[in-house]
C-alpha cells in the first residue's frame, strides 16, 4: 500500500495555501503536501493519517445520526458572518494605509477560517456513507427483486431538491433570452446588467473571472439558436418539486425507516452543503478581491501573482518584514512549480529540482495503489453510476484546465475529476466520465442537474480512452467501454 493518499485536485489559488489552517479545529491531516503545476494544484496527505480521519468521522456520525447537520449548519452560520463583515467593511479599502489594511485581512482570514467548517473531509465523508448504506440498501432491493437498481433508486433518495443559486441564474438567463427572442425586449444590456449584479460571482470559484456582458452576450448568441429553451425553463421549474416527489415515493416503496433512513437523509444533507460550500466559496472570493488587489498593489505585484504568496507572507508584507523585490523573487521561484509542505501549522515551501524530485518519489508511491490492468487492450472499466442515464459519443479527453476549449458538443467528457472551471464543458457533453469521487462529487451534483449520465471513480479512465474514441456510458450500472 502506497504510504501517500492522493485526495485532491484544484485550480491553483492564494486560498488553498491557508486550506488546512481551516482544519486546525479538527486536525483533520497532520500532513499535507501541495504541488502545484499548470493551473493545478495537488494535495497529498499520508495513508495512515487519512485512515485516522475516516475513523474519527466514522465514530461522531455513528454516535450521533444529526451530526453532520449541525456540522453544516455551522457552515451556514460562519458564512452569513464573514459575508456581512465583507458588505460592510470593504468600502474604503482604497483608501486605508497598511496598518489598517493588515486589519482588515486578519479579520477576513478569521471569519474565513470559521466559515469552512467542510474543509476537506468530502471523501471520507462521502465513503462513509456509502459503507453504511450500500449493504442494507442492497438487501432490500434484492428481496424486491430490484437489485439492478441500485444505482437510480440511491441516487433517487440522496439528490437534493433545494433550488440552488446555479439553477435560479441558469432559469432568469433562459427567461431573458426568451423575452428577446420573442420581441418583448428591445435593449436586452440594461437587463443582463441587472443580471450580472446578482450572479456575475457564479463562475468565480477559487481562480475564475467574474461574468461580464460580453460573456452573457455569446451566452445569447448561442441560446438563440437553441429550440429547447421553453422546454429547459421548464425542467428547472419542475426541478425541485420533480427530485422531492421521487425521493419520498421512492422511500414509501422501499419501506426505508430507522437508522438507515437517517443515514440517507444525511448524505442527502452532505451533497447539498457541499454543492453550498462551493457556492459560498464563489461568492467569498468575489466579495473578497478588493482586499487582495489592494495588497498586490501594495506588494507592486499583480492579482495574479499574488496568489503565490502564503497568508503568513503578506502579513509580513505588510509590516515591512518582506520587502517588495524579495517578493518578485519568491514568485518567480514558484510559479511554474511548488511543493509546499505543512505539518499542522507549520509549512515549508519548496522549489527547483527539490521540489521536482519529491514530486517524482511521491508518484512513484502512489503508483502502489493504481489498479493493475492492461490499458492497451483495456475496452471497459467500471465505476460507480451518480448520475443516471445512457449515452454514446465521440470522447474528449481532458487532462488540465488548460484543454477545456477543447471540448466540443456531443462528446463524452473524461477527466480525472470536475470543479467549478468544468461547467461549461459538462454543459456541452452527453456524459460525464471521472477517474476520481462518490456520489456526492462535483461531477455527480452537476450532471444531475443537467440531466447528463455520469459515472465516477473509474480510476483509469484518462488513460484507457484516447480522443475520438466512440464511447458508450451506462451509468444505471457503472460501466463506460469503448464501441
Amino acid at each position: 500500500m502506497s504510504k501517500y493518499h492522493k485526495f485532491g485536485s484544484w485550480s491553483i489559488s492564494i486560498l488553498h495555501y491557508s486550506l488546512y489552517y481551516w482544519d486546525r479545529r479538527e486536525v483533520v491531516f497532520k500532513r499535507v503536501i501541495r504541488v502545484h503545476k499548470d493551473l493545478l494544484a495537488h494535495y497529498y496527505t499520508y495513508t495512515s493519517d487519512y485512515k485516522r480521519m475516516h475513523k474519527i468521522w466514522w465514530t461522531r456520525i455513528d454516535k450521533d445520526p444529526y451530526y453532520i447537520k449541525r456540522y453544516g449548519q455551522n457552515h451556514e452560520k460562519n458564512f452569513r458572518n464573514l459575508n456581512k463583515f465583507l458588505n460592510n467593511n470593504l468600502a474604503d479599502i482604497k483608501n486605508i494605509n497598511r496598518a489598517k489594511l493588515l486589519k482588515s485581512f486578519n479579520k477576513y482570514w478569521n471569519l474565513l477560517f470559521l466559515a469552512e467548517p467542510i474543509g476537506d473531509i468530502n471523501h471520507a465523508i462521502d465513503e462513509i456513507y456509502l459503507e453504511r448504506i450500500s449493504k442494507k440498501f442492497k438487501d432490500i432491493l434484492k428481496k424486491q427483486r430490484k437489485e439492478e437498481q441500485f444505482t437510480n433508486k440511491l441516487i433517487a433518495v440522496t439528490t437534493p431538491w433545494e433550488f440552488l443559486e446555479t439553477q435560479k441564474e441558469e432559469l432568469n438567463f433562459l427567461e431573458i433570452v426568451s423575452k428577446f427572442k420573442g420581441g418583448l425586449i428591445d435593449d436586452i444590456k440594461p437587463i443582463f446588467k441587472k443580471h450580472l449584479k446578482k450572479f456575475e460571482w457564479i463562475p468565480v470559484w477559487y481562480d475564475n473571472e467574474p461574468w461580464e456582458m460580453e460573456d452573457l452576450m455569446f451566452r445569447l448568441n448561442q441560446e438563440l439558436k437553441a429550440k429547447d429553451i421553453k422546454k429547459r425553463m421548464s425542467d428547472i421549474k419542475n426541478y425541485s418539486n420533480k427530485t422531492k416527489l421521487l425521493n419520498k415515493k421512492t422511500i414509501k416503496e422501499l419501506s426505508l425507516s430507522g437508522r438507515l433512513l437517517k443515514d440517507i437523509n444525511m448524505l442527502r444533507y452532505f451533497t447539498l452543503i457541499r454543492t453550498r460550500v462551493d457556492l459560498h466559496t464563489s461568492y467569498i472570493v468575489h466579495k473578497a478581491k478588493p482586499i487582495y488587489e489592494r495588497i498586490a498593489e501594495e506588494f507592486k505585484v499583480t492579482f495574479s501573482e499574488l496568489k503565490f504568496l502564503t497568508p503568513q507572507e503578506i502579513r509580513k508584507g505588510l509590516v515591512g518584514k518582506i520587502s517588495n523585490s524579495n517578493f518578485k523573487k519568491i514568485i518567480k521561484e514558484r510559479q511554474s512549480f511548488a511543493v509546499q509542505v505543512i505539518n499542522l501549522d507549520k509549512q515549508k515551501i519548496i522549489t527547483g529540482k527539490q521540489a521536482k524530485n519529491l514530486h517524482s518519489k511521491i508518484n512513484q508511491e502512489c503508483l502502489k495503489d493504481k489498479p493493475k490492468v492492461s490499458l492497451g487492450n483495456k475496452k471497459e472499466l467500471c465505476g460507480l453510476g451518480a448520475s443516471p442515464g445512457k449515452a454514446k459519443g465521440k470522447a474528449r479527453v481532458i487532462s488540465s484546465i488548460s484543454e477545456l476549449s477543447k471540448m466540443k458538443d456531443g462528446e463524452v467528457l473524461v477527466v480525472p475529476s470536475t470543479s467549478v472551471d468544468f461547467v461549461t464543458a459538462m454543459k456541452k457533453s452527453v456524459a460525464v466520465v471521472t477517474e476520481v469521487g462518490g456520489i456526492t462529487c462535483h461531477a455527480a451534483i452537476v450532471s444531475r442537474e443537467l440531466g447528463k449520465p455520469c459515472v465516477v471513480n473509474t480510476l483509469v479512465a484518462t488513460k484507457v480512452f484516447k480522443d475520438g474514441d466512440l464511447v458508450e456510458v451506462d451509468a444505471e450500472r457503472g460501466i463506460v467501454r469503448k464501441i
